[in-house]
């Protein structure tokens, strides 16, 4: 006996949902919307596809379907990886210029350089990597398990080390994971990568308090190793997103010298490796996790 047409539907919906990936292009046969899948919703049993500027679709997994993205002109078809400044995803052409789908599924240009047909350039497009589609794709998604978030850790130290930063990447290890060890560190709850932003995927550390917004909804700071570009020198570079996390006790590791670069209401605080030994950069650690463990009361 067949069993009830409800409990076929789950099992089809919960086959699509393995086939269908944050990137696809689907489309919904019903009414033939299209666009890149940003987010896959199981307890809606629905994806979010985005089209183009301001055109975003609901579509139930029982209507959805892969789709063979429609060209946009004789050489680039819909949802092309291309890269200008930043990695994105083609949506629309005009003339000799596109708009493209970036990792915090918002198209770009926008605003008023969308008006006015401020567009990027195809003539400026770059090779785009498998590496870089990957990272794309990572950030993007807004759904992660623990596993994924260690595994992007790896990949980000990776990158450092392949920098020429090997033996600061050893350093870093001993830093953030002193900073765990006082929050109780676990992946994809306190702590995991950025997300949504054409910045790189830095390791994050993320309040608790409101566990019903994602996990990038709650970030508290993000960590980055880098060279500073004139002076060669070698820096950890510690973005707290409010500066009014930083308690009285910790502004002597975290002064008001910072700024907004990446936050308006935030502060940035860039650590020279070299003038800082292992007894003072683990006292830096320990101010992090405490201005961390006095946000998230």
């Amino acid at each position: 006996m067949n069993p009830p047409r409800s409990l076929r539907e789950k099992k089809t919906n919960k086959e699509k949902m393995t086939d269908i990936k944050i990137g696809d292009v689907v489309r919904n046969k019903t009414s033939d919307a299209f666009g890149v899948v940003v987010d896959i919703e199981p307890p809606k049993n629905a994806v979010i596809a985005v089209h183009g500027p301001d055109v975003t679709h609901r579509i139930k997994y029982v209507n959805a379907e892969l789709f063979q993205p429609p060209a946009l002109n004789k050489d680039f078809n819909y949802g092309r990886f291309v890269k200008d400044r930043f990695v994105g995803m083609m949506v629309k052409i005009e003339g000799d210029k596109y708009l493209a789908l970036c990792p915090d599924g918002k198209c770009y240009p926008k605003g008023k350089k969308y008006e006015t047909g401020h567009w990027y350039k195809l003539a400026d497009i770059k090779e785009v990597t498998e590496e870089e589609k990957e990272e794309f794709l990572f950030k993007l998604s807004v759904r992660h398990t623990e596993d994924e978030y260690v595994k992007r850790y790896e990949m980000t130290k990776a990158k450092w080390r392949a920098a020429g930063l090997e033996p600061e990447v050893k350093r870093f290890e001993a830093f953030f994971e002193r900073i765990l060890s006082r929050i109780g560190g676990k992946p994809g709850f306190n702590w995991g990568a950025r997300l949504s932003t054409v910045f790189a995927p830095d390791p994050t550390l993320n309040l608790t308090k409101n566990t019903q917004k994602d996990i990038q909804a709650n970030m508290f700071c993000f960590l980055s190793l880098g060279l500073d570009a004139r002076t060669g020198q070698k820096n950890l570079s510690i973005f707290i997103k409010e500066w009014k996390w930083i308690t009285e006790a910790a502004r002597v590791h975290f002064p008001r010298q910072g700024d907004g670069r990446f936050y308006p209401p935030g502060h940035c605080t860039v650590l020279s490796l070299e003038a800082l030994d292992e007894a003072a950069l683990l006292q830096y650690a320990d101010s992090l996790a405490q201005i961390y463990l006095a946000a998230d009361k």
